[in-house]
């Protein structure tokens, strides 16, 4: 708890310094995107609409889709 803590903490000050204080507005975009967008991303996570979309995008093959590499090369590891 101690270590996980302290990651979030120096993240969060380091991202101050570099948004804040410095201006980099361009390094959070991300992550203020997804601030204003939060609510709308819960729904389509817990409802599984993005994963229906994204296994909707294959390879060639049905079965070689982003969701089966994610599963196969980083949830099986």
């Amino acid at each position: 708890m101690l270590v996980t803590s302290a990651a979030a903490g120096i993240t969060f000050c380091a991202l101050y310094l570099l948004v804040d204080v410095y201006g980099w507005r361009r390094v959070a975009f991300g992550l203020e995107w997804m601030g204003k967008h939060s609510l709308s991303i819960f729904i389509l996570v817990a409802s599984n609409l993005i994963v229906i979309a994204v296994q909707g995008f294959y390879w060639k093959t049905p079965h070689n889709n982003m969701i089966h590499w994610i599963v196969s090369h980083v949830v099986q590891k």
